[in-house]
């Protein structure tokens, strides 16, 4: 994947996450005849910033549309936006995970 160096990233969290299914022909990438459907949640943050560059892997995730679409006689084809925090972050600032309280910190 290339690298982005980027500054003055933001991170929020999603809370209470719910599925949003659209009518046939309906959604970000409406396809005719086609029922498709997106996550929404409340976006609530930020919880982490980071003033100086980090690296940044950007790739085209396309496995998480074919893992997240189901049939058409349910919801559909998932067409909404998914983020994946890797390594890429992880290995260059140290950070703390606290399970108990749902928190990320990072030192930077």
């Amino acid at each position: 994947m290339p690298l982005l160096s980027l500054e003055n990233i933001t991170l929020s969290s999603a809370r209470h996450v719910t599925i949003s299914p659209h009518e046939p022909g309906e959604g970000a990438n409406p396809m005719e005849g086609r029922r498709s459907w997106r996550f929404r949640a409340r976006i609530e943050g930020p919880i982490a910033s980071f003033p100086a560059a980090v690296d940044v892997g950007v790739g085209d995730i396309g496995l998480f549309q074919a893992l997240l679409s189901q049939p058409q006689e349910t919801i559909g084809d998932f067409d909404g936006p998914v983020a994946l925090l890797g390594q890429d972050i992880m290995t260059q600032l140290p950070l703390r995970y606290s399970a108990a309280r749902g928190t990320l910190w990072f030192r930077h």
